[in-house]
Order: structure tokens, then sequence, then C-alpha cells
């Protein structure tokens, strides 16, 4: 069983392999909406929806991000094109 799991299930996929689906007791539930989560980041950066919080600061412009990856995506849409 792993970190956080309360149980194991094991399902048969295509050609007889079998994988382990690790369920969770653990959810995290939105107080706000009907959303709730097994992952802890997954909830907290659903939660910054609710609030507004907007951790990740563009250090190029005013823009600020929810997570880390949606501001370096936008990161990029700074770089300068190269010249064809």
């Amino acid at each position: 069983v792993g970190p956080g799991t309360d149980a194991v299930k094991a399902r048969v996929e295509g050609g007889g392999l079998m994988q382990k689906v690790y369920v969770s007791a653990k959810r995290h539930p939105c107080p706000y909406c009907p959303y709730s989560s097994c992952v802890a980041t997954n909830w907290r950066n659903h939660m910054r929806t609710h609030t507004g919080e907007k951790p990740f600061k563009c250090p190029h412009c005013s823009y600020s991000a929810i997570t880390k990856d949606n501001l370096k995506r936008h990161i990029r849409s700074h770089a300068v094109p190269s010249p064809l």
C-alpha cells in the first residue's frame, strides 16, 4: 500500500497484465463547490480558484498565476522570436 492510501485494487488490463490502482480514503473536499481530490496539491491549486490567490508572479510584467506551470507558459510569451 502506497503512502496516504488505505487500499490497493488490482485490475486486469488488456493482455492479462495486472496494474495496481491505489485508492485513497483521504479525500480533500472543497468547501465552496462539489470538487474533491485525493491529491492535496490538486486540492490546494483548486482552492486558489476560489480564493484568488496567485502566488507565482511574472518578473517581466504584472501577470500572476495559480500554478508554477502556468507561469512558465506565460513567461515563454515574453521570449523574443528568433529571426528566420
